[in-house]
């Protein structure tokens, strides 16, 4: 339900809340996407690492919102070490 509120896909939401003041949101999300493929070799990507990535300047309901993403990025094992695999 919230995915739908704020407009995102592919997205799980973990915490939704208030600033101190009662007027802002702090919304922490994360995708969904545990798996990828590379592209060019068809392989198992592997996990690389998971940025933590705030974005401000957001507006939802007419309330800013401070959203905070939880990335996950892939690479190829296999031929492409330093390919970044974009999950599907």
């Amino acid at each position: 339900m919230v995915e739908i509120l704020i407009g995102l896909k592919n997205i799980n939401v973990f915490e939704v809340e208030e600033d101190e003041s009662g007027t802002n949101l702090k919304v922490t999300v994360e995708t969904k996407n545990t798996k990828a493929i590379c592209d060019k070799c068809k392989t198992k990507a592997k996990l690389k690492d998971r940025p933590v990535v705030k974005l401000y300047d957001l507006t939802s309901f007419g309330r800013q919102v401070e959203l905070t993403w939880i990335k996950r990025r892939f690479y190829c094992p296999r031929d492409y070490p330093e390919l970044l695999v974009i999950p599907n």
